[in-house]
C-alpha cells in the first residue's frame, strides 16, 4: 500500500510539469506539484474534520434521548 501511495504522489508531483509542456502553459499559470499536494491535503483534512463534527453531533443527539 505504501508503494502505491508513493507512486501516486510521484505522479501528482510530476503532472503539472507534464501538463505545462503538453498544453504550452507558462510557468505563471501552472501549479507546482508541491502546491497541488498542499491544496489536496488541506481539502481532505477539512472534509475529515467536517465528517467528525457531523458524527459527533449525531452521537450527542442519540445520547440526549431518554426512553
Amino acid at each position: 500500500l505504501a508503494t502505491v501511495g508513493s507512486l501516486f504522489l510521484g505522479v501528482i508531483s510530476i503532472l503539472p510539469i507534464a501538463a505545462k509542456d503538453v498544453f504550452g502553459l507558462s510557468d505563471v499559470v501552472a501549479f507546482g506539484g508541491t502546491s497541488l499536494l498542499i491544496i489536496i491535503s488541506t481539502g481532505i483534512e477539512g472534509i475529515k474534520q467536517l465528517e467528525g463534527y457531523l458524527l459527533k453531533r449525531k452521537y450527542v443527539g442519540f445520547m440526549d434521548r431518554t426512553e
